[in-house]
């Protein structure tokens, strides 16, 4: 069969080809598939075989979709600015995939304070790398706005959303809390029946052979620490927290703008601090040998869909802590591999570390299981199947 997957995003090498829709181009290439990925032409010279770049007016004609010979098209689902793509590809007959990355919120009616904090942490990162000091006055003010304005449309707002996930004929939700939440949420029009329409698959992503690398006595965290939705203030002292309590660990905090940490690392105890690295950009391979040495990833978000670091974590054995209430920390923790802080704070982030350390500790955490069961779900042909298999249930 063959499948597109299409991001509206410019075109730019390397850009998150090991994940999303990038890996899953791969995995369906790896199990015998006709795939490519399409972005938008961004004059640069593509350089991975299966990426195919075309004009926005393309992307927007139903023509161009019906010449694309595609049995399927899988898109990143998102707001009403995608509807003009789902209405040309759906114009063209084409059977359209949505990969959500959602934590099952979408509307203030569904939770008024969830998505208020989301909305807030959207807008705050809008321009938090540029301007820090006024973003979070300009978040608080536009994610507050948004969020009236979208409850005082009584059920206006919820149904242009559903009406626009009604294009697709699969959507993909990453985790089983999300899924029930927003079946929840789409039963307020069962005439569309978008909640029949969901189905758990995980995300994809790339990832390198398990080695024969031993775990070490490490915590890491990776993220892009310029952004208010990773709250790196909490973080660093809930990191802190657990190891003044864990002389024999250490932390590791890798990703773009983590050396701007350092001035509140410095606030810190020298036995602590010392034992907190930072590094800012990386190669996937560093990434990767950081994955294998690592115990527990650790992430003290504010909000998140499925972090796709959290997948690629557990691929090599990692074990996962975050915030119960998002619903890929919860994910990991219902399968017996993560724990969970109750509420999004740092004492309760140190206590779900340490939690997890004395799992370490006791023995009752093995990387090697772990890794390959990860694996089997996470993988990018291993998720391609599952795509696969959603295809076939509607031919």
């Amino acid at each position: 069969m063959k499948w597109i997957l299409f991001r509206d995003f410019s075109y730019s090498p390397g850009v998150n080809m090991t994940r999303d829709l990038g890996a899953l181009t791969t995995g369906l290439r790896e199990i015998g598939e006709d795939a490519d990925y399409c972005l938008l032409d961004s004059g640069k010279a593509v350089e991975e075989s299966y990426v195919k770049t075309i004009t926005q007016a393309q992307a927007l004609d139903s023509d161009w979709w019906k010449q694309s010979k595609a049995d399927c098209v899988v898109m990143m689902g998102g707001g009403r600015k995608l509807l003009p793509y789902y209405r040309a590809i759906k114009g063209a007959g084409k059977r359209l995939f949505l990969r959500m990355d959602t934590d099952g919120i979408f509307s203030p009616r569904q939770f008024w304070k969830k998505h208020w904090r989301g909305k807030v942490i959207y807008y705050t990162d809008r321009i938090s790398d540029k301007h820090p000091r006024l973003s979070l006055p300009f978040g608080y003010c536009l994610g507050t706005l948004h969020t009236v304005c979208n409850r005082l449309q009584n059920r206006s707002f919820d149904f242009s959303i559903l009406n626009g996930f009604a294009f697709a004929d699969r959507l993909m939700i990453e985790s089983p809390l999300a899924l029930e939440r927003f079946q929840s949420f789409a039963m307020q029009r069962p005439d569309l029946s978008v909640f029949q329409k969901a189905r758990v698959v995980h995300p994809a992503v790339c990832c390198g052979n398990i080695g024969a690398v031993d775990k070490e006595n490490l915590i890491l965290s990776v993220g892009t620490w310029w952004r208010n939705q990773k709250n790196a203030n909490v973080l660093l002292q809930a990191l802190s927290g657990a190891l003044a309590r864990n002389s024999e660990f250490h932390a590791l905090i890798a990703g773009p703008a983590s050396a701007r940490l350092s001035g509140l690392l410095s606030r810190f105890p020298t036995d602590v601090r010392q034992r907190i690295s930072l590094r800012d950009n990386m190669s996937r391979a560093e990434v990767d040998a950081l994955y294998a040495r690592a115990k527990i990833l650790f992430l003290a978000s504010r909000g998140e869909g499925f972090p796709n670091v959290a997948a690629e974590a557990s691929c090599y054995g990692c074990s996962v802590v975050g915030w119960k209430d998002i619903a890929a920390f919860h994910f990991f923790e219902s399968i017996g591999y993560g724990t969970t802080a109750e509420v999004c704070s740092t004492s309760a982030f140190v206590s779900a570390i340490c939690k997890e350390i004395d799992l370490w500790k006791s023995g009752q955490r093995n990387h090697g299981a772990a890794a390959g069961n990860f694996r089997k779900l996470f993988l990018a042909r291993n998720v391609a199947e599952s795509t696969k298999h959603l295809l076939q249930e509607l031919l």
